[in-house]
């Protein structure tokens, strides 16, 4: 048989599904480690294969499966301000202490999605994809969360919060794509529908009754804990999208132009009292932009966009939550330095949305909207390479954010846990010959300012700097054999920096992490 096969190998071509490429990767990560919180844990399990099937150099289908497990989230409660942010005559909160109880926490994930992405190049000028994408996810968290602390400044107040929820989601976009040229413009357009389903149910709660807690001297475990009583909530939710969009090339000028319309159907049934709900939605969006690519490296620019985002789910009393909608102006400038490894960009932007979710002061764990908020602000980064394997990289933001619509104490404040600058500078150098080949060595630093610690901004977190390394070796530099082997080890916070990383209120405040290393082993063929 095998000589035979040979023979007709030689004179006739395999068909040409025979000939199609077929290439398949996975990804995999089981992560777990003890957290900075005492009683705290963090497990994943994460595996994401996917194969792609190229029956011709105009076709290509890509199969794509993940599936993510989290047993244990680490820890995700909150601490008062006292004691944290705002001094207390009893000391500073420990990063390790526990709020909660042990034997009742509990948030685990379990997330399975599968898709495709399939791709058609009819001819030179027309291209059709489309991409699918259907979940199902479900979760279970358990919590006892401070709610208050007693005018002693070190016995919390606390309150139990649970929340089991349940999600089916399916997501579609169609793209067909034209390349063309008229006269001595050149087209990409660009028309798409793409549809959204989401069916989720939710039983939440919060309340119920635990023994306050000294957080100087903890004990945990005295009485019983009795959970709140659930509400249950079931939301289905669909969205529909129509777009087009042109990208119009003429010799150094490019124009982008688009255009799109949306409509959303929100259903949201009470389940304690069979109360529905309904919410219809539609808006018309789109964009555009304008930019000039000078000879000498320069390329400035102008965009205006706006936006609409039907928002999943509810308040913590079963409230559906309103569409968030925005509209942003941006100029920048873009400058890549002609012989050299370089680039600098730079912008200044105004973003103003509306019904923005934000952290629920009252209730852990869930989310209320703001009325409008607007944000202004510029960026700058810049990136080079000032010698062989040696590179910067130094970024500023600069935001001046503020609620200009709200019912609420807010108004006129600047949202929680927005600071005003951010500042980053990162250098990295390669090793690329000599006994040292392959080996990677590189440190930075972040800063971030102050940010508002509640609604009213009657207190701020302050600012923090943190020391960031990274060391790597790549073992194919030196032995062929060896190629595709390579260890990383990076380090944040490397000089265990404590520091609070926001706060959304009194007594929803979060410590920053501290010292984290981590090694990774990786090998790719």
């Amino acid at each position: 048989m095998g000589a035979s096969w040979a023979a007709c190998q030689s004179t006739h071509s395999p068909p040409e599904w025979i000939q199609a490429q077929i290439k398949s990767a996975l990804v995999g990560l089981g992560p777990a480690a003890d957290t900075q919180v005492h009683f705290t844990r963090e497990e994943r399990i994460n595996l994401a294969p996917s194969l792609t099937f190229q029956p011709s150099a105009s076709t290509s289908l890509t199969l794509l499966t993940s599936y993510q497990r989290n047993p244990e989230t680490g820890f995700y409660g909150f601490l008062p301000a006292i004691g944290t942010t705002l001094p207390s005559r009893n000391g500073r909160i420990r990063t390790s202490f526990f709020p909660g109880e042990p034997s009742f926490e509990g948030y685990s994930r379990n997330n399975l999605a599968t898709g495709y992405i399939f791709d058609h190049r009819f001819n030179d000028v027309f291209t059709f994809r489309q991409n699918v994408r259907v979940s199902d996810l479900k979760s279970r968290f358990r919590t006892v969360a401070a709610g208050g602390i007693a005018p002693n400044e070190r016995t919390l107040l606390r309150r139990v919060t649970v929340s089991n929820e349940s999600a089916r989601t399916f997501g579609v976009d169609n793209q067909l794509q034209a390349d063309f040229r008229t006269w001595s413009l050149t087209h990409k357009v660009l028309l798409g529908l793409d549809g959204y389903g989401i069916d989720g149910t939710a039983f939440t709660g919060a309340g119920g009754s635990v023994a306050p807690l000294d957080y100087v001297n903890p004990v945990y475990g005295r009485g019983p804990i009795v959970p709140p009583p659930l509400l249950g909530t079931k939301q289905e939710q669909a969205q529909y999208g129509l777009y087009l969009q042109d990208q119009i090339k003429f010799d150094r000028l490019s124009l982008l132009v688009g255009g799109r319309y949306d409509r959303a159907l929100t259903r949201t049934r009470d389940l304690n009292s069979s109360r529905l709900t309904k919410q219809d939605d539609n808006a018309t969006s789109g964009r555009v932009a304008l930019m000039y690519n000078f000879g000498s490296g320069f390329a400035p620019y102008v965009s205006y966009s706006t936006s609409f985002e039907p928002v999943a789910g509810t308040t913590f009393g079963g409230v559906p939550f309103d569409p968030t909608e925005g509209e942003q102006y941006e100029a920048g400038l873009k400058y890549e330095p002609p012989g050299a490894d370089a680039m600098i960009q730079a912008a200044v932007y105004q973003l103003t949305q509306t019904n923005v979710p934000t952290a629920d002061p009252n209730n852990v764990g869930f989310q209320i909207q703001t009325g409008e908020i607007r944000a202004r602000g510029f960026e700058v980064e810049a990136r080079a390479t000032v010698m062989e394997g040696f590179d910067l990289i130094a970024a500023y933001a600069y935001t001046d954010a503020e609620v200009t619509k709200c019912n609420g104490v807010d108004l006129g404040k600047r949202p929680t846990v927005a600071p005003r600058h951010l500042a980053s500078l990162w250098a990295h150098h390669t090793v690329n010959s000599g006994h040292f080949a392959g080996l990677g060595l590189g440190a930075g630093v972040r800063y971030v300012s102050e940010g508002a610690g509640d609604p009213a901004n009657t207190f701020f977190t302050p600012g923090y700097a943190l020391v960031d390394a990274a060391s790597s070796y790549d073992f194919g530099a030196k032995n062929a054999s060896l190629k595709g082997l390579k260890l990383q080890v990076n380090a944040q916070n490397l000089f265990d920096k404590e520091y609070v990383s926001g706060c959304y209120g009194l007594t929803q405040c979060s410590y920053g992490l501290r010292r984290t290393v981590l090694a990774t082993l990786s090998y790719q063929w």
